[in-house]
C-alpha cells in the first residue's frame, strides 16, 4: 500500500458514517503505539511483537 492509497483508505473511513466512530477512536491509540513501538525498536534495541502492539492499542484506546 502506498501513501496516496493509505490516504485514500483514510479518508472514505472519515467519510463512512458506519466506520468513522470506530476509526476516529482508534486512530490516536493506533498511531501512538507504533511510535512507541519504533521508538523502543529504535533507541532501546528491543525486538518488535505484533501481539505486544495489539494489546498496546487496545490499552490505549479504553483510556
Amino acid at each position: 500500500m502506498d501513501c496516496m492509497e493509505a490516504l485514500r483508505y483514510h479518508i472514505w473511513l472519515c467519510n463512512n458514517y458506519k466506520f468513522s466512530q470506530w476509526w476516529t477512536m482508534l486512530w490516536f491509540p493506533l498511531v501512538w503505539s507504533l511510535l512507541l513501538m519504533r521508538n523502543e525498536v529504535v533507541f532501546d534495541k528491543k525486538e518488535s511483537s505484533v501481539v505486544q502492539l495489539l494489546h498496546s492499542i487496545k490499552i490505549r484506546s479504553w483510556l
